[in-house]
């Protein structure tokens, strides 16, 4: 049996395959219905505004909707539609959001079987803002467009439809004009914010607050974590031994289990270990305390003058010197 178009538009609402028609929609595959990139995917939803909009008037057409120096929205004000180049039962029905135009759009049409490089499309509609149930240019506006003739007055949205996603509007029924040259003009708003795709490209730049967890081996770029309540998320670790910042009353703490190995709080440091060392750069080993005793090194030669300066202490093999005030 031959295709059959709504058996198979409700087997992919289902996100379920279509085969064939003999088959019961019980019978048929779940799969994965939907062919959506990157590029299709908003990542700055979320500063989509939902209520206040800016824009409604002629003054503002072209302006952004912009949050941290970003460009999120686009209003257009009576952007003039331009027609398919081919009739639909005697009238123009169906239009498209071009930009930019041309006059030879509005005389001789587009081919609406080839996507025009100058379509536009991701429109924002009313969905993002459902309690403001205005048209873009109330008052007090939201998403929904506002379709408007040559002499302004508005077209009564349920004479068509409008894609906002691909920017196509469609007359219902015989509700289009017969003539292509007929001026219409449409007033809407545009997400031209981040999308997944662009996400990649672009990267990112600003500060972040909150906190972070996961896992991996190591940081190759890291300083600090601002204004976090969370103690794992101030935390430095490989196996048992850990580094944490501000945590309680300590500026920097290390320990691994219940021994604290290195704390500094604001007016103290503490460092806890059975022995001390403090070695030079040759890695000889210049100060160690173990026990509570306190241990210098021989010096291999007497210093110039056999002087030790003031508050110095330092050995040879056969003398002591203490360097004191004058």
């Amino acid at each position: 049996m031959s295709i059959t178009n709504s058996t198979k538009s409700n087997r992919l609402l289902q996100s379920k395959r279509y085969t064939q028609t003999q088959l019961s929609d019980a019978q048929e595959a779940f799969t994965s219905v939907l062919d959506i990139n990157a590029s299709e995917i908003y990542s700055q939803q979320n500063l989509i505004p939902t209520s206040s909009l800016i824009y409604s008037g002629s003054s503002q057409n072209g302006s952004f909707v912009t949050f941290g120096g970003q460009n999120i929205l686009k209003f257009y004000y009576r952007q003039r539609l331009v027609p398919s180049d081919t009739l639909d039962t005697s009238n123009y029905s169906t239009w498209f959001f071009l930009d930019p135009t041309a006059s030879i759009d509005y005389t001789t049409g587009v081919n609406a079987g080839v996507l025009n490089a100058r379509q536009q499309g991701s429109f924002i509609s009313p969905k993002y803002a459902p309690t403001l149930g205005g048209n873009t240019e109330n008052t007090t506006p939201g998403y929904q467009v506002k379709l408007t003739d040559s002499t302004g007055t508005i077209i009564d949205p349920a004479l068509y439809t409008f894609d906002y996603k691909d920017g196509v509007l469609q007359f219902i029924g015989n509700s289009g004009y017969t003539s292509i040259s007929t001026i219409l003009n449409l007033t809407a708003y545009q997400y031209v914010g981040r999308t997944v795709a662009s996400n990649d490209i672009l990267g990112y730049t600003g500060s972040f607050q909150g906190n972070l967890s996961g896992t991996a081996s190591y940081a190759t770029t890291a300083s600090y974590v601002l204004n976090s309540t969370s103690l794992s998320s101030n935390l430095i670790f490989t196996g048992s031994v850990t580094a944490s910042v501000d945590i309680s009353n300590n500026i920097f703490l290390i320990k691994s289990a219940s021994v604290n190995f290195l704390t500094i709080t604001n007016n103290t440091t503490t460092i806890q270990n059975d022995i001390f060392l403090i070695k030079d750069l040759s890695n000889r080993t210049v100060f160690t305390v173990s026990q509570s005793i306190v241990y210098f090194p021989t010096q291999s030669a007497t210093l110039s003058n056999a002087v030790a300066s003031a508050g110095g202490i330092y050995f040879t093999s056969s003398s002591f010197y203490v360097g004191l005030e004058d």
